[in-house]
């Protein structure tokens, strides 16, 4: 274990334990956008389990957790009970995050698909929730944390206003009847999992009505749309013509307009429709070879993604 592995090992010791079948393979400030400190260990003997954690690079604050790794937590037989699950997440919040679990007051709990309880926290206006703000702890039947994710990097301070009056339901709806249009068109629900109300399913091509706009956003103090009816209409379509095998565009930085002198080329790889090439300022490139650093997330995509390697 090299000493890079060891000082960061020790930096997140207070939130897990990562044992010493795990390598770290990613230390990225650099190639990751501000605030974001990424922190990956893979498993020496199996890629496919890992742990990653995301710390702010400013303050050491938590930002996300997660294992993926079975045996990396105790096993437990049971599904944990939700308020368990509550309690469990409420102390993982108050020990790693700077407002604690009381600053989100508006909290749900469900089970995702694997069995485990996903806790999710959020700030609240007059008991509707405000999305992106707040975390989301997942609990492992064993009463683990396994996986945490900050939806805001800084929690409202200011919270938006409850209107003083607010339009009646039955009000917007007909001013929605009245401006709302209907189209014709056929859906294929072959792969749907749609069912009439006897149970039998729904599949092949069907001739539906759908309603255009789809969707609204009706200010519920006002009771009128947000924005105007263009703000709903898909962009024109034009025809666009094949271009033959074999008459591509010699020079490529005539189509955008590049500066020839400053860019090599890296890779270049052609199928049947189409050729992939990736070009890299030379300045960049240069410092790259100078000053390579392994733990970076490029570098470790490069080697998982052979498309990336140049």
């Amino acid at each position: 274990m090299n000493q890079k592995d060891i000082e960061r090992k020790e930096q997140v010791d207070h939130i897990v334990n990562i044992p010493d079948d795990y390598r770290l393979v990613v230390d990225d400030q650099e190639g990751v956008d501000d605030p974001y400190h990424l922190l990956w260990w893979e498993h020496k003997a199996d890629e496919e389990r890992t742990i990653q954690i995301t710390l702010n690079r400013h303050n050491g604050s938590l930002i996300e957790f997660r294992i993926e790794d079975e045996n990396a937590v105790s096993s437990g037989k049971e599904a944990i009970e939700g308020n368990k699950a509550r309690e469990i997440a409420n102390t993982f919040l108050k020990q790693y995050t700077k407002e604690g679990y009381e600053f989100y007051t508006y909290v749900t709990v469900e089970d995702d698909w694997r069995g485990w309880k996903k806790v999710n926290y959020m700030q609240e206006v007059n008991s509707y929730p405000l999305p992106n703000t707040g975390c989301v702890v997942r609990v492992h039947p064993s009463g683990d944390v396994v996986n945490f994710h900050y939806n805001g990097q800084k929690a409202i301070e200011k919270k938006p206003l409850w209107p003083s009056e607010i339009v009646e339901e039955n009000v917007v709806l007909e001013n929605l009847k009245a401006r709302q249009d209907m189209r014709l068109v056929f859906v294929d629900l072959t792969h749907s999992s749609c069912e009439y109300e006897n149970g039998e399913e729904v599949k092949g091509y069907h001739l539906v009505y759908e309603p255009a706009p789809s969707h609204a956003s009706i200010d519920a103090s006002k009771g009128e749309d947000l924005f105007g009816p263009e703000h709903y209409k898909l962009p024109p379509t034009v025809a666009v013509e094949k271009i033959k095998k074999g008459s591509r565009q010699d020079d490529i930085f005539d189509l955008f307009d590049w500066d020839k002198e400053s860019f090599t080329k890296v890779d270049e790889t052609e199928n049947d429709d189409e050729i992939r090439m990736k070009f890299v300022l030379k300045e960049e490139l240069q410092k790259q070879k100078e000053e390579k650093n392994p733990y970076l997330m490029n570098e470790f995509f490069k080697k998982h993604l052979p498309m990336l390697k140049y």
